[in-house]
């Protein structure tokens, strides 16, 4: 029994050992399944984290990480020792992503009322011209 990491998604991630939350090790058997462990290490999953200990008990509760970019990969008999670690999102990165979400939210709001905006005015040239004047719509 060790030692875990607990994504948001709740993900499981075995350590081998856990000095800090800036640096973890894990043994995966093979390239792809550090291609799943990289892959698994998605703003998502780094917004919410959970240390566990070998009885599964919280250790640790961390929240806004961001990957470390620094990997130390060893490749041994027992399989690919990977060392990696999460550090806090800065302010300015925290920011940005609000932004972002922000901007989307806009987005679709502009996008929706373009939608509704398009529905009236086919509506109204559909509805053709009713008067000797050129009006259309009766108005």
């Amino acid at each position: 029994m060790s030692d875990k990491i607990r994504l948001k998604d709740g993900t499981k991630i075995e350590a081998l050992s856990i000095s800090s939350i800036g640096l973890m090790t894990v043994l995966l058997d093979s390239a792809a399944e550090l291609q799943t462990l990289k892959d698994l290490l998605t703003d998502t999953n780094l917004s919410d984290v959970k240390i566990l200990n070998a009885a599964d008990n919280v250790t640790g509760i961390y929240e806004n990480l961001a990957a470390n970019d620094n990997w130390s990969i060893k490749w041994t008999e027992d399989g690919i020792e990977a060392a990696f670690g999460f550090r806090e999102k800065t302010k300015v990165e925290l920011e940005i992503e609000a932004l972002k979400k922000d901007q989307e939210i806009s987005s679709g709001a502009v996008d929706a009322l373009a939608g509704t905006v398009g529905k009236i005015a086919e509506a109204i040239t559909s509805s053709g011209t009713d008067s000797s004047d050129g009006s259309v719509g009766g108005v």
